[in-house]
Formats: C-alpha cells, structure tokens, sequence
C-alpha cells in the first residue's frame, strides 16, 4: 500500500508541475501588431516595434546564413500634404530595396529566435532600427513643415508564412 501512494503522490507531482507549463497555441502563420515607432534625437535614428507571435517558432535566419531570404518587409509610404494621402514612395532612397510588383519595399533580415524544446510557440516583439540617411531622405518640404511618413509592415517565416500587414503611425519628418 506504501508503494502504491508513494506513486500515486509522485504521479500527482509531476502532473501539479506539467499542469504549470502552459502551452501558447498561436496560428503556425505569423501576426504582428504594431506597437511603437520611436525617433531618437530628432531626426536621427528611427526605431520601429512590433509585436509578433508565431506558433511553430521559425522566426528568423542563423547569423552568417549567406542564403537565407529577407524575412521582414517595410513599405514606405509619405504624406507630404499633411492631409492624410499616403501615398507609396517611388523616389531614389538609400535603403536597399527589392521590387514586388509595382511597389518597392524595403528589407530587412530578422534573428534566428526559434526555441528549443517541444513547444515551439512563440511572442514577442521586433524592433527594426532605421538610420537617419535611410528614413529622412531629401523630399521637399511643404511651406518648411516636413511630412509625414508610415511604414507598412510585414514579415515572412522560415516555411514561407506571409503574417498581416500592418501600418504604423504617422511619424512627422521635420524639415531639413
């Protein structure tokens, strides 16, 4: 009868601690939120967040995979009326870009996070950093005011799940 409780209690153990580990079940195609955009020192670097999950977890590339595809995707879109027109930048911008159809989009390459163990789940957030010479490119200013700009927002997982599209807020350009 001992054995038989001393089991029963250990059984009763490791079910209370496996009932802890609560597993996430996300979509195994990616969804990001738009979270923040920042710019720090006005005018300098931007900084665009965002809140992702993905629930096989093939997020990202291992550094130095020379082979590995851009992963994330940002469409640049300005406003330069101030009257809320967005319209898909066409112009000559530093950032590297690839042509997607009729629309020039920018890449960016994402981290390999996927996690170890059975549950490949995963949330959290990216932020993709944008220097200055690569946001804030010369548009002419209307009456020395700036423009605004958004960027739309996508990424693509290892097994070629394409999440939503999201836009950011507008982020106002000073004027140079």
């Amino acid at each position: 009868m001992k054995f038989f409780s001393s089991i029963l209690f250990t059984a009763i153990i490791i079910l209370g601690i496996s009932s802890c580990a609560k597993k996430e079940n996300y979509s195994n195609i990616p969804a990001i939120t738009f979270k923040n955009a920042i710019v720090y020192t006005p005018g300098d670097s931007l900084a665009i967040q965002i809140n992702f999950t993905d629930g096989d977890g093939d997020i990202g590339y291992a550094t130095g995979d020379t082979s590995a595809p851009y992963d994330c995707y940002l469409e640049y879109m300005i406003d330069t009326g101030h009257n809320g027109n967005y319209v898909t930048e066409t112009t000559s911008n530093p950032i590297p870009k690839v042509t997607t159809g009729d629309t020039i989009v920018y890449p960016y390459l994402i981290p390999y996070i996927t996690p170890t163990g059975s549950n490949k789940s995963l949330n959290g957030e990216i932020q993709i950093m944008i220097h200055s010479e690569n946001w804030r490119y010369t548009v002419p200013p209307i009456a020395n005011v700036g423009f605004n700009i958004e960027f739309k927002v996508w990424i693509i997982d290892r097994a070629g799940h394409v999440s939503n599209r999201i836009v950011t807020a507008p982020i106002t350009v000073p004027s140079t």
